[in-house]
């Protein structure tokens, strides 16, 4: 039972937020909650969506608690029993008024939404904005909603863990909490801000964008260390069975695993990122709909984090690199960012010319100014992650250092220095008349 009460949990969780975004694509503003029907049932549903997580947890902490104390409970008559059945109960009660509620909604017409004006805005799915500024681009509000998924679960999961090695008596750094939390606040400026509302008008944005989830938001996110807070906090599976921690650990000692953590795959990946996208058809192809956009920078994300794993993350990798491998590949992947970003501003044609000449923008209709203007931050966004990633290394390998000095020390100490006593003992063998010097 406490397995499948994970299970559902986990299915609870999902069903949640993807009631939230059901909902949100269907009503017009905040406002439409409480001003039509349709809204007001979604706050009744959603009332009784929390009652019914609530019954169920309680249910489950109740019958868990007294079959672990007692097993006997849970047959027939036993306490656990009458209160699984007298809490059931309520909860089909409650699950049955609530999809009784959801038959409701899908019969309520939804607030209607404002058909297209213009042939762009039917192309976009919002109305053309108004000319960028700075301000726009960093206070707007321009919610992506996978991201806005995927940031919640990442950094509620992540908190999820540190709290259980805290009530158990463990201690976790809090500079990799913090870690983990920026990357996921930078990941969501890339694309819930103006970011995410201009990137897909205008190349230079989009460049911004990719700079940050490629080369910017990967480096705290390694440095919060995820795995390593996972297999910690993740229990250990019970009678012999597989567990989420088990099933980690299957994953990072596969063999595939060392195929896809080698620094090369990480490395080709990055650059086939800039090359293999922006100098063919593929770009222009994934710009013309909200889905590939998406896949355009959750493909960029996870490209960063591979690379920088195998550079600077604090998880264990499963093909170790000395540190001075690291910086080698770090700085072996500069030159690829910049020959690519000096294409970028001196190349005469237009990457993805019909759609940026589709969209029929009354500002910035320079499409080749804007893409040099993109080439010259790429460029310049190359030189912040670089000194950040060799600070990073350079601290990580002088706490290797200190770590191996420490170890020799204490191995010393436990035995009266006997690798020292035996290299100077051969030492003094060679120097012995008639020695003839090292044997096998």
């Amino acid at each position: 039972m406490a397995r499948f009460s994970r299970l559902a949990l986990a299915c609870y969780l999902a069903v949640g937020v993807s009631g939230v975004g059901n909902a949100a694509s269907r009503l017009g503003s905040v406002s439409d909650l409480v001003s039509t029907g349709y809204g007001q049932l979604v706050l009744a549903k959603a009332a009784l969506f929390v009652v019914l997580g609530a019954t169920a947890d309680r249910l489950r902490r109740g019958v868990v608690r007294t079959l672990a104390a007692d097993p006997a409970a849970g047959r027939p008559g036993g306490a656990a029993r009458r209160a699984f059945t007298r809490f059931a109960a309520l909860e089909v009660v409650v699950m049955g008024a609530t999809v009784g509620l959801a038959v409701a909604l899908s019969r309520t017409p939804t607030p209607a939404a404002p058909e297209p004006t213009t042939a762009v805005q039917a192309e976009l799915g919002y109305a053309m904005p108004p000319a960028p500024t700075l301000w726009r681009l960093l206070t707007d509000v321009w919610p992506d909603w996978v991201f806005l998924a995927l940031a919640t679960l990442a950094v509620g999961t992540y908190l999820a863990g540190v709290r259980r090695l805290r009530l158990r008596g463990d201690s976790w750094p809090v500079s990799r909490t913090l870690g983990w939390v920026t990357g996921w606040l930078l990941a969501l400026v890339a694309t819930c801000s103006g970011l995410g509302r201009y990137g897909t008008l205008m190349f230079s944005v989009h460049m911004v964008q990719h700079m940050l989830l490629s080369m910017v938001v990967p480096i705290p996110l390694v440095l919060g260390a995820p795995v390593t807070l996972a297999l910690r906090a993740l229990r250990r599976g019970t009678d012999g069975r597989r567990g989420v921690r088990e099933w980690l650990l299957t994953a990072l000692h596969a063999p595939w695993m060392r195929v896809v953590a080698h620094p090369v795959f990480g490395f080709a990946l990055f650059v086939a990122s800039f090359y293999g996208l922006y100098f063919s058809p593929i770009f222009q192809a994934l710009m013309q709909g909200h889905v590939g956009h998406v896949a355009m920078n959750v493909h960029f994300l996870a490209v960063g984090y591979l690379l920088y794993w195998t550079v600077c993350g604090l998880d264990h990798s499963p093909v170790p690199l000395p540190h001075l491998a690291r910086l080698v590949i770090m700085f072996a992947a500069a030159p690829f960012h910049a020959f690519f970003a000096i294409a970028l501003t001196v190349t005469s044609s237009v990457i993805a010319q019909s759609w940026y000449v589709g969209l029929d923008r009354p500002w910035h209709t320079d499409l080749l100014a804007d893409q040099h203007l993109g080439g010259d931050l790429t460029w310049g966004f190359g030189e912040v992650p670089i000194l950040l990633v060799s600070l990073a290394l350079i601290v990580q390998w002088s706490r290797s250092d200190d770590r191996s000095a420490r170890r020799h020390d204490r191995q010393a100490d436990r035995d009266g220095e006997a690798e020292l006593t035996a290299y100077n003992a051969y030492l003094a063998s060679l120097a012995e008349p008639g020695s003839r010097g090292p044997g096998r």
